[in-house]
Parts: C-alpha cells; sequence; structure tokens
C-alpha cells in the first residue's frame, strides 16, 4: 500500500528568503532615512510614555500586494499625517 502525501500539493517551487543582514546589505537607508527612522521612534517612545498629548495612531496596510498602490498609500498618508500632526502621531 503506498503512502499518500497531502502537504504541499499547490507548491510550485521554494525560494528562500533574504536574511535581515541581506536586506539591509541590498538595500541600505541613506542617513537621511535613517534619522526619520529614529525621530518616530523616539516620537512613538514619547507619545507610549505620555510625553507627547498627541494619539498615536498605528495604521496598515497589514501587507502590500502592489506596490505602486502601497506608495500611493502612503503619499496620501504623508500628507493626511502632515496636516494634522498637531493632534495625531501617525505611523504606517
Amino acid at each position: 500500500m503506498s503512502q499518500i502525501t497531502t502537504a504541499n500539493l499547490r507548491v510550485r517551487e521554494f525560494m528562500p528568503l533574504m536574511t535581515p543582514t541581506q536586506i539591509r546589505e541590498e538595500y541600505p537607508n541613506p542617513p537621511t532615512i535613517q534619522e526619520k527612522i529614529k525621530s518616530y521612534r523616539q516620537q512613538i517612545k514619547a507619545a507610549l510614555a505620555g510625553e507627547d498629548d498627541r494619539l498615536l495612531v498605528i495604521t496598515g496596510p497589514c501587507s502590500i500586494h502592489d506596490p505602486q498602490a502601497g506608495l500611493a498609500y502612503a503619499e496620501r498618508l504623508a500628507k493626511l499625517r502632515d496636516e494634522v500632526a498637531d493632534r495625531f502621531l501617525i505611523i504606517m
């Protein structure tokens, strides 16, 4: 009697994911982006500690399947973030 395998019936191939180190090497963050990240982290920390009165809003998308749509969403969100920055700390 043969054994029936039901795992991975629809898998066509396996592709290994890049490691975080490989991603950093392939897509390095320029110093300006690193400074923005540092600033946002400090702002988030202040909001969570109650040192910043703004409401912290963390929003999706959870995943991006269409890079152009993701960039368009990020651009619209950045505009909104700037408009309400006195009341809300919006993080995508």
